[in-house]
C-alpha cells in the first residue's frame, strides 16, 4: 500500500520500536498516530485492482518528462488511483513536437500498465485535443501520417480504448508526475530493430472442452442443458428460450455440450470465434451459411453470418458486378473428373495463376504460374492428372497456350478430347470463368503474405464447403469422404487417433540373409 510521506509522518512511532530508545508516549507520538490514521482514511491510498470496475488511464507530457496515472472509476464518479508512473525524456525525445510528446505519454502509459489494460475496455485521457483525430480507436487512420505516429497507431490498435479529452486543469495528478519525473530512463530499441505486430498467430481451434466450459457459464444454454437432463417444464417460455423449446425433442447433451442433432450449439461467448473460423478465406454469405450448418447452430445464426459478412470490409470491397446475361449451359457430367475446365487468370497483384475445376464435384485447383507458356501449363496438368487421373474432356478458351500443336499432341497422347470455347466469348467456358471470378475476389480479400499459403487456405475451405449447386462439398463428391478440418474439434466425440505400431520383419530378415561367400563390398557382380 502506498502512502505519501508516510515514513516522515510515522517517524516518531518507528523510533519507539528501537531497543535504544526508551518508551515514552507524548504529544508528538499522539500527533503522528492521528496523522497516520488520517492517511489511511484519505483518498491518496492506492485502491486494490478489481476486474468489475472501469479503468481510466490519464497521461500527460511536459518538456522534460511524461507521467501516467491508472485509476478505477467508482459508481459515484470518483476516480481512485491504482498506480503511478513517470519517467524523464531522452535527449532525442526532448526534440519531439508537443504533439509527439503527448502521444508518447499515451503509448508509454499503455506499455507500463499492459497487464492491467490488455483485453479490457478502458478510458484513455489526454489534455491534447489534436490527438483525438489521430489515435482515436473508433476513427480511421489518417492517410498522411509520420512513420513514428503510424507505429504508435499500430501499437495502440491492439487495445480496446476510448480516447477522451480532458482539460489540463482537471489532470493535475498526471501533469505533476510529468513535471517531477523519475530520473531513471530505459532507452527504447531503435525503430529498425523494433518488432511490429503486423500479423498475429492463428488462434487455436475451439475445442469441445472450451464449448462445454462456456456452456456451463452461459445463462441460457446452462438452463437448457439442465432441462435436457431433468425434463422440460411446462410453457410458456421466455423469448430467449423459445428457439430451444421448439427443438426440445431434437436437443441432446453430450460431455457438457448441447447438441441439436449432430450440430454443436455454440454459447454466446464463443460465437465470435466460431464466426472467425467460418470466415477463413472470406467466403460469401451463402457458402458461409452452408459450412456453418455442417457443424454448429445457435438462434439467429443466419442473421449473425449475414451481419458478419456485411461488416467485412474486404468482402464488401470485392463484391462482384451485376451478373451478365446467361450464356452457354453445359450438361452435368455423370462421374467425377470426367470434364474439367481450365483458364488462366492475371496478372493479379503481379501474379498469374491457372484455375482448374471439375464440372461434376466443383473441386477447384489453383496453381501459381511462373510463366504462361504451353510447357508451364502442361507441367501443372501433369501433376494434377497424376493425382486425379485423366479426364474425358478438357475445356479451355482459345489462348495460345491451349491452341498450340504441343498442347494438342499432349492431350491426344492421353486420349483427352479438347473442347474450345467460342472466340471473344469467354463466358461460354462457364465453370472456369466463374471460378476465375470467385478466385480473384477471394484472393483480393486475403491478407498479404505468402501467396502459396493464402491459396492453400482458400482451396481447403473451398474443398470442405458444400456447393450451392450440388448441396455437398467438392471433397465428398470427388473423394467420397469429408476432409477433416479444425471445425471438427467442436464436436465432443472428436478424438485424435493414436498411431498404431507397425509389426516389422527386420528380425526375420536379419536371420535369413547372409553374405555370398568370396565376395567383397564394391565388387561388380556383372549384373
Amino acid at each position: 500500500m502506498f502512502l505519501p510521506h508516510k515514513a516522515t509522518v510515522a517517524e516518531p512511532l518507528h523510533r519507539l520500536l528501537s531497543t535504544k530508545t526508551p518508551w515514552a508516549w507524548g504529544h508528538r507520538e499522539t500527533a503522528a498516530f492521528n496523522a497516520v490514521k488520517a492517511l489511511l482514511s484519505s483518498d491518496s491510498v492506492l485502491v486494490q485492482y478489481s476486474e468489475s470496475r472501469p479503468l481510466v488511464l490519464a497521461c500527460d507530457a511536459s518538456p522534460f518528462g511524461i507521467g501516467a496515472v491508472l485509476s478505477h472509476r467508482f459508481p459515484d464518479g470518483r476516480e481512485a488511483p491504482l498506480a503511478y508512473f513517470s519517467r524523464t525524456l531522452s535527449p532525442t525525445e526532448r526534440n519531439y513536437s508537443q504533439l509527439d510528446k503527448e502521444a508518447l505519454a499515451l503509448v508509454a502509459g499503455v506499455k507500463r500498465f499492459h497487464e492491467y489494460l490488455y483485453g479490457r475496455t478502458f478510458d484513455l485521457i489526454t489534455d491534447h485535443k489534436p490527438l483525438l483525430g489521430l489515435l482515436a480507436g473508433d476513427r480511421p487512420t489518417p492517410p498522411v501520417l509520420s512513420p513514428r505516429m503510424l507505429q504508435w497507431t499500430v501499437f495502440l490498435a491492439a487495445y480496446h480504448y476510448r480516447l477522451i479529452h480532458r482539460p489540463g486543469k482537471s489532470m493535475g495528478h498526471a501533469d505533476a508526475l510529468s513535471r517531477c519525473p523519475l530520473p531513471a530512463f530505459v532507452e527504447d530499441p531503435a525503430p529498425a530493430s523494433s518488432l511490429l505486430l503486423i500479423e498475429d498467430l492463428p488462434a487455436a481451434p475451439v475445442s469441445a472442452a472450451t464449448v462445454a466450459s462456456a456452456s456451463a457459464q452461459d445463462r441460457t444454454i446452462s438452463r437448457v442443458l439442465n432441462w435436457v437432463w431433468r425434463g422440460w417444464p411446462q410453457g410458456p417460455f421466455a423469448s430467449e428460450f423459445q428457439p430451444f423449446a421448439t427443438r426440445q425433442h431434437e436437443l441432446s447433451a453430450h460431455r457438457g455440450c448441447l447438441l441439436w442433432g449432430d450440430r454443436v450449439v455454440i454459447p454466446q461467448g464463443l460465437r465470435q470465434r466460431v464466426l472467425e473460423a467460418l470466415h477463413v478465406g472470406h467466403p460469401g454469405i451463402v457458402k458461409m451459411k452452408a459450412l456453418a450448418r455442417c457443424y454448429v447452430w445457435w438462434p439467429n445464426m443466419d442473421d449473425a453470418i449475414t451481419a458478419w459478412v456485411s461488416a467485412c470490409q474486404a468482402c464488401q470491397e470485392s463484391r462482384p458486378a451485376p451478373p451478365a446475361a446467361k450464356g452457354h449451359t453445359w450438361e452435368t457430367p455423370k462421374t467425377p473428373w470426367s470434364r474439367v475446365h481450365i483458364d488462366l487468370a492475371g496478372p493479379f497483384h503481379g501474379r498469374t495463376f491457372m484455375v482448374v475445376v471439375d464440372a461434376y464435384s466443383k473441386w477447384l485447383e489453383v496453381a501459381l504460374m511462373p510463366s504462361t507458356t504451353t510447357e508451364a501449363v502442361i507441367r501443372v496438368l501433369r501433376g494434377l492428372f497424376a493425382t486425379h487421373g485423366c479426364p474425358d474432356v478438357l475445356v479451355s478458351d482459345n489462348g495460345p497456350q491451349f491452341t498450340s500443336g504441343t498442347f494438342e499432341r499432349y492431350l491426344l497422347g492421353l486420349g483427352i478430347r479438347h473442347a474450345l470455347t467460342a472466340p471473344f466469348h469467354p463466358s461460354s467456358n462457364g465453370q472456369a470463368e466463374r471460378m476465375v471470378r470467385s478466385t480473384k475476389e477471394a484472393l483480393a480479400r486475403l491478407d498479404r503474405g505468402d501467396w502459396h499459403e493464402r491459396v492453400a487456405e482458400y482451396l481447403f475451405m473451398q474443398h470442405i464447403t458444400p456447393h450451392a449447386a450440388t448441396g455437398r462439398s467438392p471433397a465428398e463428391l470427388l473423394m467420397g469422404r469429408r476432409l477433416r478440418s479444425p471445425l471438427d474439434r467442436l464436436h465432443p466425440d472428436f478424438a485424435v487417433a493414436e498411431p498404431q505400431a507397425v509389426p516389422t520383419h527386420h528380425g526375420h530378415l536379419s536371420q535369413e540373409t547372409r553374405s555370398l561367400p568370396g565376395t567383397m563390398w564394391g565388387t561388380s557382380l556383372g549384373c
